[in-house]
């Protein structure tokens, strides 16, 4: 379900199971969702699973529950997604996968005028989201049903991602989105003390960044700079940037008789 769906779902349940529910620890409410399923109280079990994804969004326990209960309550749009996240979160046991792909392929079956959702994430290995649930990398097909709410997102470590895509779909209709996440650059300083301190051109990756700069930034990650000044020798230095860090360089330049040598590109050894 959606965050705001989950928070009013989990609103429900605390209500339901006393003042000192909100203390409970998240293997307290595992066992009281148990005890719950256990006794066909299912609504009250949902929400206290619920309320495990609340503080634990990836808890496989609560999702498995979660997509049983769903699927006996018949509340089969929502069971698909628990299955596909449960799929996702097991991706690399093969039985698991294929056990829950019936699964929502039998669903499927009982959704009338049911539509599919096709949602493709760039880069290829960003996460795909759909209402809260982590449900496949780079691109998903699921089942979904005329009139119900989706929101649809994708993550990825090192990227910003755009708001989430809200939507509902009418009898029998396709939804299909394409999601392009940005990088986010990371950088570092590189402080800089010349001699002779004028007229020197610096380099970075065998780009011109300036002349005689106190400083240049570049992204996180190794750079190879480049220094010239008219007769000098040119000057090299390998330097490993971290982000958000400054690192000091000292370069000496000598002076030489040769021509000048060019710092416009990098070495094949580099």
């Amino acid at each position: 379900m959606m965050r705001i769906a989950l928070t009013f779902a989990v609103l429900m349940v605390l209500t339901t199971l006393g003042p000192g529910a909100q203390a409970q620890t998240v293997s307290e409410l595992l066992d009281q969702g148990e005890r719950m399923a256990r006794a066909q109280r299912l609504p009250a079990a949902e929400g206290a699973f619920l309320a495990v994804l609340a503080r634990e969004p990836e808890n496989v326990l609560a999702i498995e529950a979660l997509a049983q209960i769903t699927a006996f309550r018949e509340k089969w749009h929502e069971s698909i997604l628990f299955y596909a996240a449960y799929a996702h979160l097991h991706r690399t046991d093969e039985l698991i996968v294929e056990d829950c792909q019936r699964q929502i392929d039998g669903h499927a079956k009982k959704i009338q005028k049911k539509g599919f959702l096709v949602v493709e994430a760039s880069p290829a290995d960003a996460t795909i989201v759909v209402n809260g649930l982590p449900v496949g990398f780079g691109k998903v097909s699921l089942p979904i049903a005329p009139s119900e709410r989706y929101s649809v997102s994708a993550r990825r470590d090192d990227f910003t991602s755009p708001a989430p895509v809200v939507f509902t779909t009418g009898p029998s209709e396709n939804k299909e989105l394409i999601i392009a996440l940005t990088k986010i650059v990371y950088t570092g300083t590189v402080q800089l003390k010349l001699f002779p301190a004028d007229d020197v051109s610096v380099f970075v990756d065998g780009t011109q960044v300036g002349v005689s700069p106190e400083s240049v930034q570049v992204e996180e990650g190794r750079h190879l700079l480049c220094f010239l000044k008219p007769g000098h020798d040119r000057w090299w230095r390998s330097v490993t940037i971290r982000r958000n860090e400054a690192v000091q360089l000292e370069v000496n330049l000598r002076s030489t008789g040769r021509g000048d040598e060019p710092c416009n590109f990098i070495p094949e050894d580099f």
